[in-house]
């Protein structure tokens, strides 16, 4: 039997051990929630290229995860990690060169690869071009407003707009953290140069999350993932907003709320 719906799941886990706290049970809830809800894609950011991603891809295997695509990021610690029900073909990956500061390289940059990868699905009949994006922040912007278009980001998004452009009437779906706020002029700016759509745009997603780093720092604030298409039918989506409340004992799973989208097919 067909499946009647693709769910996908996109999320920044804050995978960075030694700077993020609670990290062992927070990795634990992660898993048990994806296996609660039960996508069939997820689309994971900011995930540790060592211990954590062999634990996520192990666990996850067992309910039924059996494919995944771990795209290495050259000597930068944290990265993108895609798992999946369905098959993965053709999978591809471009990394961002790390954002300078004032003539300086920010800690979080040595350490997050930020970048892209992008794999072929084939789901009810239907094939898709699904997108994991980790977008780099705009250090010269409030990081908390994530309001910022500079030259390094505008460079970011066009080149992906390209890709995606190259496409054509291809069914397109990307996921991932773009380290921007709704109507904001990089959501914007991206959406006008890639085509792209957002079938979020008329949802009203409140979040209030709080500073899960060892260091104090003002709280993150509305930060979350992002999921948009092309060329498919907008009143066949919902979306929905994942993990804003705080866990007993864990607290908030990540400094972003994740998303998750069901397109019926």
């Amino acid at each position: 039997m067909k499946p009647k719906t693709l769910s996908i799941l996109s999320f920044n886990i804050l995978g960075m051990p030694l700077l993020s706290r609670k990290y062992a049970p927070r990795l634990k809830k992660i898993v048990e929630e994806i296996a609660r809800i039960d996508p069939d894609v997820v689309c994971l950011q900011e995930v540790w290229l060592g211990a954590t991603k062999k634990y996520l891809v192990r666990q996850l295997a067992a309910v039924g995860f059996g494919h995944f695509y771990r795209p290495m990021a050259g000597r930068r610690l944290s990265g993108l990690l895609v798992l999946t029900k369905p098959k993965i073909f053709a999978p591809q990956k471009y990394f961002f060169a790390p954002s300078v500061e004032n003539f300086s390289l920010p800690l979080t940059e040595l350490l997050v690869a930020s970048g892209y990868c992008w794999f072929e699905l084939s789901v009810g009949g239907q094939k898709m071009i699904i997108v994991d994006l980790h977008l780099s922040v705009d250090w010269q912007f409030n990081l908390a407003s994530a309001q910022g278009l500079g030259l390094g980001r505008l460079a970011e998004l066009s080149r992906l707009a390209k890709e995606i452009k190259n496409l054509g009437k291809r069914k397109i779906i990307v996921a991932g953290d773009f380290n921007l706020e709704k109507n904001s002029s990089v959501y914007r700016k991206f959406l006008q140069i890639s085509g792209l759509d957002d079938p979020g745009r008329g949802s009203i997603f409140k979040t209030t999350l709080f500073n899960l780093y060892r260091w104090p720092m003002a709280k993150s604030g509305q930060q979350r993932d992002f999921i948009f298409t092309k060329n498919l039918d907008l009143s066949k989506i919902k979306v929905q907003l994942l993990w804003v409340q705080p866990f007993p004992q864990i607290g908030c799973l990540s400094d972003h709320a994740g998303l998750l989208m069901a397109l019926k097919l």
